[in-house]
């Protein structure tokens, strides 16, 4: 069964501008009266310079104030109570009725991946979990829609994790095998995994061109459940009968509709 799972149309709030404070310019010989002297006019200047401070000390407080968090990278707690409508289909395009998950803990996540959640601090899944995880945790297979940010990369990590660890899978060769269209999306993705798979002792290995085959195929041959890697590089190794993936029995395609297009 293929679950087809719009995102939600978020919006962005940008911080406020603190930087358009001008400091003002020094006044014309059209504006000072004829008749000032010099005595007058440092008066004024040191009134105007008087003023000017405390606009530069909030400029550079400003400046110096460190950034707000990012929300920890791709993973960002996020609820689902914000009224969207949200579409599940079967492949024939037929509606599908289901109950999204509101708290964690109606997952059958292990203790350790139940408690990195908590370390991570979220509160609650986001929508491409609530609605993803209860169609994958039943073995079925999931299309989903969803921006950057959403949580969607713990949305296919998370159930994949439960099955190597509910079925005590070895490392030797990978049961997870994560496809991205670029290099960057695969480390990024490969964060996520050490994040909350290192706990578990799921081991991850990446794979990608533009970096040494040797010690990428290293890390393999010291274990690995869950490979991440791009196209290239993949069927290089395949080319090369340097990894088997017989054992790998979750496939992930992140951003799909570009790896369809390769």
């Amino acid at each position: 069964m293929s679950s087809e799972l719009p995102a939600p149309e978020g919006s962005l709030t940008p911080p406020g501008d603190t930087g358009n404070e001008g400091s003002g310019g020094q006044p014309g010989n059209m504006d000072a009266p004829k008749d000032e002297g010099p005595d007058s006019r440092q008066e004024r200047q040191d009134d105007k310079e008087g003023e000017q401070e405390p606009r530069r000390e909030e400029r550079e407080e400003t400046a110096a104030a460190p950034p707000p968090p990012s929300g920890q990278g791709e993973a960002v707690p996020s609820g689902i109570d914000k009224g969207e409508e949200i579409k599940v289909t079967d492949p024939d395009g037929n509606l599908i009725e289901m109950q999204p998950l509101k708290h964690f803990n109606e997952c059958p996540w292990s203790t350790a991946l139940q408690a990195e959640i908590t370390k991570a601090g979220f509160e609650k899944p986001s929508q491409i979990q609530a609605y993803a995880w209860p169609i994958a945790l039943k073995g079925s297979d999931v299309v989903g829609i969803a921006a950057t940010g959403s949580g969607k990369t713990i949305a296919f990590l998370f159930p994949a994790f439960d099955h190597i660890l509910s079925n005590r899978i070895g490392s030797r060769d990978p049961t997870l095998l994560v496809l991205a269209p670029t290099r960057e999306l695969a480390v990024q993705i490969e964060k996520e995994a050490h994040r909350f798979g290192n706990s578990s002792k799921i081991m991850t290995v990446c794979a990608y061109g533009g970096a040494p085959k040797f010690e990428q195929l290293k890390q393999m041959r010291n274990g690995c459940h869950c490979l991440i890697g791009t196209p290239g590089r993949l069927n290089d190794f395949l080319e090369g009968k340097q990894v088997r993936l017989d054992q790998v029995c979750k496939v992930v395609l992140d951003e799909a509709d570009r790896m369809l297009d390769m």
